[in-house]
């Protein structure tokens, strides 16, 4: 979804089917708003193992969370790796955002979730990125048939040490 002004405020779902994982993106030229008991929901399927989803909520000005909002990517309900949650905005960071992710608060989450990324490394350790830039290992992110990745300035391939 991509207007001048996005405002969610109910159940927006599109999980995963099948081993194909979904993708939601709320882009907002001047607000983003997700209201309270918004559900914003890309999860792995309900009956099998398979990843979740990405989701990304971009504003280019404004974004405003509501206590009582939920960001699920949660894998299947069998197993499944987490999806990818990135979230940019004014003044948006792990402390800030008011949404829970897969039931954690933001600060406490420990899968894949990006703050205002302006730089993204795609590598093959874990470990090759600096500091002031997001990783990405490559084998991670194997169980996604559908990968979105963005970054405020360069995504980053890195090969080396591949034979």
């Amino acid at each position: 979804m991509h207007a001048k002004v996005v405002n969610q405020g109910g159940i927006l779902q599109v999980n995963s089917v099948r081993n194909i994982n979904g993708v939601i993106e709320l882009v907002a030229n001047d607000s983003l708003n997700i209201a309270n008991n918004s559900v914003v929901s890309a999860k792995g399927e309900a009956t099998g193992t398979s990843p979740g989803g990405f989701v990304v909520a971009r504003s280019s000005g404004a974004f405003h969370d509501a206590k009582g909002s939920t960001i699920d990517v949660s894998g299947g309900a069998n197993a499944g790796s987490a999806g990818v949650v990135e979230l940019f905005g004014t003044g948006v960071s792990a402390s800030t955002l008011q949404s829970q992710i897969n039931g954690q608060n933001a600060a406490d989450y420990t899968g894949f979730a990006l703050f205002n990324p302006k730089d993204i490394t795609l590598s093959l350790s874990p470990n090759s990125a600096s500091g002031a830039r997001a990783n990405f290992e490559i084998a991670a992110l194997a169980d996604y048939a559908q990968i979105d990745i963005h970054a405020a300035n360069d995504i980053t391939l890195n090969f080396r040490g591949l034979a």
